[in-house]
């Protein structure tokens, strides 16, 4: 039997699949997160949670990393050449042979379009746009937060919600259906509580309610909502047409994946319908959007073996 090893890799937390030959999982295991950005010893440190979430995952079942065929880790964190080699010698120096280091964006592509080509458009605490074309060419857009104009993340979202519900209160620019929202659930009735709310942006429970909230309101028509679901959608179509400018894509109908929690945990059909059609008008290519419906250390496998 032949083992092979997969990994999810993201901020809070990080998922590890052993899977043998026949693209059966075998084992599973949650640990916590391995963003080197987000660790105080960077790379080393998340390659060391990296290497103790793997004896984790095989110690049960008798086996060490010298029974392992391939691994190959899809990472948050990992948008640098300089990154994958420095994360790459040291999890070799911790005993990984037959490695590959990849951003996690691109194994979310492969578990939702398996083998071929795709676009993947990740939307969860930050966003990402990756590519494997049909050359088998990887491409990232966006990932660098300003630097790189990322728009649609969890963080950005709420904050943008919140500013809309700000402009309604203290600038009286229209009448929004989050600054309703904000007071029948968190009281915020006048800018005397409004200080009050402003505290409460480190807390993950408000910061989902704000996204919630916005799209419930953009599905609604609410203009400020508006403003934003089309910034999100303008953008995000411009990185996945930039995929499609620069890359080789042979189908007739190019698979868009979809990942993320704003685009697989919230009511936001007019956004995803929008970023669509301008994707398509920009590209001149007929696309087709799917939602990832399963978890992305799978498409580690998918691609091991393709």
């Amino acid at each position: 039997m032949s083992f092979y090893i997969g990994v999810d890799g993201g901020g809070t937390k990080t998922v590890y699949g052993l899977f043998d030959e026949h693209k059966m999982l075998l084992a599973e295991h949650t640990g916590p997160g391995s963003n080197h950005e987000g660790l105080r010893g960077g790379i080393p440190a998340a390659a060391q949670v990296l290497a103790e979430g793997i004896d984790s995952l095989l110690a049960p079942r008798g086996l060490t990393t010298g029974d392992i065929d391939a691994s190959l880790m899809g990472l948050a964190g990992m948008d640098h050449p300089w990154q994958h080699r420095e994360m790459h010698r040291e999890l070799t120096a911790r005993g990984f042979q037959n490695l590959r280091v990849v951003n996690d964006g691109f194994i979310a592509v492969k578990a939702g379009v398996g083998a071929g080509a795709g676009i993947g458009y990740n939307c969860g605490t930050g966003t990402c746009c990756n590519s494997v074309d049909d050359e088998g060419t990887l491409r990232q857009i966006g990932g660098l937060g300003g630097l790189t104009g990322d728009v649609g993340g969890g963080w950005w979202v709420a904050t943008e919600a919140f500013r809309v519900a700000y402009d309604d209160l203290m600038l009286g620019r229209f009448s929004s259906r989050i600054t309703a929202d904000l007071a029948a659930e968190y009281g915020v009735t006048d800018p005397d509580r409004w200080m009050e709310a402003v505290g409460k942006m480190g807390e993950e429970p408000f910061r989902r309610f704000l996204i919630q909230s916005l799209f419930r309101a953009a599905e609604a028509g609410d203009e400020g909502a508006l403003e934003v679901t089309e910034q999100m959608a303008l953008r995000g179509a411009r990185f996945i047409a930039g995929h499609l400018k620069r890359g080789t894509f042979r189908g007739d109908r190019v698979p868009v994946v979809l990942s993320g929690s704003i685009h697989l945990k919230t009511q936001n059909d007019g956004y995803l319908r929008r970023m669509q059609q301008a994707a398509e008008e920009l590209s001149g290519r007929s696309l087709r959007f799917l939602k990832l419906d399963k978890a992305p250390v799978w498409g580690c496998i998918y691609w091991l073996l393709e």
